[in-house]
């Protein structure tokens, strides 16, 4: 499933001049039957400057789905986790959290990513705007037409059972 053209192949801001990077944009496949098993998106980012100091990911959502934490952890691994260094071009992939899953099935989820401060500048300094290009987002979503196994109530009763029991033999041998 390709991404939709726009905002892609621009530079959206800069890093010293401002704004700060910000994009929004919205995948349309058309309804999905079955349900989510899993899914990643993966863009590619040129001058994300992951390896200046703090976070640079200010917002990254899948409609009300607030996927920064797990962005900003991506970002900051780059490069052997020192961060992605000035003028990088970076792919970033991140696995999808269930909260997403109804809105792929519908077919037509929204994503958005705003940048923060700071950049990074050509000897590698700290600059006030971080500005970055995007150029494309790709989606992939795994389907079944049954559901995932979910644990039966009993099965987590023996299991909490089994974890008492265990316990409780750990504390006879000592006494």
């Amino acid at each position: 499933m390709a991404a939709n053209a726009a905002p892609f192949n621009a530079f959206n801001g800069s890093d010293t001049t401002g704004p700060n990077f910000s994009a929004s944009w919205q995948f349309s496949y058309g309804a999905l039957s079955g349900f989510v098993t899993s899914a990643t998106i993966q863009i590619g980012l040129l001058d994300l400057d992951s390896a200046g100091t703090g976070n640079q990911v200010n917002q990254y959502k899948e409609g009300s789905n607030d996927l920064t934490a797990l962005l900003n952890a991506v970002a900051e691994a780059l490069d052997g986790g020192v961060g992605s260094a000035n003028a990088e071009y970076n792919l970033l992939t991140i696995n999808l959290p269930a909260a997403t899953f109804a809105d792929l099935l519908l077919g037509n989820p929204s994503f958005s990513l705003i940048l923060q401060a700071p950049g990074l500048n050509a000897l590698g300094g700290a600059t006030t705007f971080n500005g970055a290009g995007i150029d494309f987002a790709t989606i992939t979503v795994n389907t079944s037409a049954t559901p995932p196994p979910v644990p039966e109530p009993a099965a987590w009763t023996l299991l909490l059972a089994g974890g008492a029991i265990l316990a409780g033999f750990g504390r006879y041998r000592r006494a």
